[in-house]
């Protein structure tokens, strides 16, 4: 469980209740005051075993302020919301001190800082859908995974593809870009959505863009040609989602190995199907699967391939109903143009959840994970070492 609220209802069929894995996000205010404000926190403790020099612990968390205003309430502006996020990162992430590899171990993981995360404003379209203007993360509405953002690994949130393969990460955890985003629903079954964000998440150009976009103001420089990304979502049965969609970056990306040097814009093509396979009579337990995938060039993409699929089973057990327990697997294959790679196979993620509910709104969740192959970010060389990561996260709302 991380830091968010859904914004969009998303179908949980194994009652978890967040859409995006990496993303603080906001709420539809409730009937109540046109103006509120949630507290929210996660923090993660993670000791890694195995691999040169991997070995180690590391600890950190993240604490939210959210706030949603409906201002039809409070200006007159029909069917319009407003929300804004102020995020505290602390502490120090396993991977990138100690592993060095592409799937954060932890969600959360982040430069530390006091950062504004969100700000916008929506408004809606009536039953035809809604549409956003302001400074938002890509990751918590393309690209995602329901089942699978129950996972702990950053993979399994915004792909490793994506925030390999696109300038400073992409939009998403935890440098947002300011953008515009439509949603429409064109029948009860089907939604399409599609968005333009700044094509530089930090505001500039820079090697380390969290640390120079600290407070999350840098945005605003609309540094970047433009990124835009598209996806249709189609419910099947009641029981089933599939979302296809992708993205075109108008940045000129280096071509690997062209001579004389080229460069041309960068795209990707994705799918992910979320489903249920199985419900026992008792309606809280309920078994989800899902399976995505990512495909782009591999003449200027590191990770032109990438996969992931898993299963989560909510009350595995009749005294523990509000528990939730997954396995997944997550696999970025390499370019076979990058020179310094030992193969093409990539980076390899297993993980082992288990969330258990305690009270006031509080859960726990133990995780293993095994990261083998695990790949430099930056050179994009492999270790041919498996890394055992064991890890904890406390997580909750005020």
């Amino acid at each position: 469980m991380i830091l968010c609220l859904p914004i969009f209802p998303a179908t949980h069929c194994f009652g978890q209740d967040m859409p995006a894995q990496n993303d603080p996000v906001a709420t539809m205010p409730a009937p109540g005051p046109p103006v509120s404000v949630t507290a929210t926190y996660a923090a993660d403790l993670n000791i890694a075993a195995g691999g040169s020099g991997h070995s180690g612990s590391a600890a950190l968390g993240r604490i939210a302020i959210l706030a949603d205003a409906d201002l039809q309430r409070l200006i007159g502006i029909r069917s319009a919301k407003a929300h804004v996020s102020v995020i505290d990162i602390f502490g120090t992430g396993l991977s990138a001190n100690r592993i060095d590899n592409l799937a954060a171990a932890s969600g959360i993981e982040a430069e530390p800082a006091l950062r504004l995360n969100q700000l916008w404003v929506e408004f809606g379209l009536g039953s035809a859908g809604r549409f956003r203007i302001g400074k938002f993360p890509a990751s918590q509405d393309f690209a995602v995974s329901d089942t699978a953002s129950f996972f702990i690994n950053a993979s399994f949130g915004w792909p490793a593809s994506f925030a390999s393969d696109l300038p400073q990460g992409g939009p998403s955890w935890p440098l947002a870009s300011p953008g515009g985003m439509i949603k429409l629903h064109p029948s009860h079954n089907w939604s399409l959505s599609a968005a333009v964000f700044a094509g530089k998440p930090a505001g500039m150009d820079t090697a380390d863009p969290q640390r120079h976009d600290g407070h999350g103001f840098g945005a605003f420089n609309l540094a970047g040609k433009p990124f835009v990304i598209v996806e249709a979502d189609r419910k099947v049965g009641g029981a089933a989602t599939i979302k296809l969609g992708g993205w075109l970056h108008f940045n000129r990306f280096g071509v690997f190995g062209a001579t004389p040097k080229r460069a041309a814009p960068n795209w990707s093509i994705y799918g992910i199907a979320d489903w249920r396979i199985a419900c026992a009579a008792d309606a809280k337990r309920q078994l989800s699967v899902f399976v995505r995938a990512t495909v782009s060039p591999d003449d200027r993409n590191p990770v032109p391939i990438y996969l992931d699929f898993g299963a989560v089973l909510s009350a595995p057990f009749k005294s523990r109903p509000d528990d939730t327990v997954g396995l997944a697997f997550a696999n970025a294959r390499l370019s076979p143009h990058l020179g310094p790679a030992i193969s093409r196979s990539g980076e390899k993620v297993v993980e082992f959840s288990y969330s258990a509910a305690l009270p006031k709104r509080i859960k726990i969740q133990p995780n293993l994970q095994l990261i083998v192959d695990p790949t430099d970010p930056a050179a994009f060389v492999m270790d041919r070492r498996a890394v055992l990561v064991g890890g904890v996260r406390l997580s909750g709302s005020l």
